[in-house]
């Protein structure tokens, strides 16, 4: 069987960059190292390097958390039915484009702290318990879909969005952060 390597990478989370690699057979299991965005090309050069022959696919999931959780099992999945390297990269394209990531804020606390909003509309929002909904690009960025008042608003709201979307069955990941 042919040897490979898959590297997803995200632009959002330094520790959330995963590389696949190792024999690419049911027998030997990729392994998973998480490295900073920056130092993915290079890794994969590296590697191409140490290791002539074996092949290596960069799939930047432009995400992070749950949805980058959906690739990394979709990724297992092609390797545990012993799909060939290039239907792999193919498929796993493919799959992404199928993948989203939406999000709500609970507070726009760190988003004061880093000058994205200013600090009394953090607090204004804190105080009438109004969340942001959101959306990750197809570039990449973060997208503001709406604000609602209280969790039950966020969550009725992130159901619609997912039915926009076209959802009707499959896996849904729901993450969640203390910061």
């Amino acid at each position: 069987m042919p040897t490979a390597s898959i590297v997803p990478l995200s632009r959002y989370s330094a520790s959330s960059v995963m590389i696949f690699r190792g024999t690419h057979s049911k027998s030997t299991p990729c392994k998973v190292y998480r490295l900073a965005e920056e130092s993915t090309t290079i890794a994969a050069e590296e590697y191409q390097q140490e290791n002539p022959g074996k092949r290596v696919f960069v799939l930047d999931s432009l995400s992070t958390g749950p949805e980058q959780r959906l690739l990394a099992e979709h990724l297992r999945d092609l390797l545990a039915e012993g799909k060939e390297f290039d239907e792999i990269c193919e498929e796993m394209l493919r799959y992404h484009k199928h993948t989203h990531l939406l999000f709500s804020l609970e507070s726009l606390a760190n988003l004061a702290r880093n000058g994205r909003v200013k600090p009394a509309v953090a607090a204004v929002a804190r105080m009438l318990g109004i969340r942001v909904i959101g959306q990750a690009s197809d570039a990449g960025e973060l997208d503001v879909l709406c604000k609602t008042r209280g969790e039950h608003g966020a969550l009725e709201r992130i159901v619609l969005e997912l039915k926009g979307h076209g959802f009707t069955n499959g896996r849904v990941y729901i993450g969640w952060s203390a910061l």
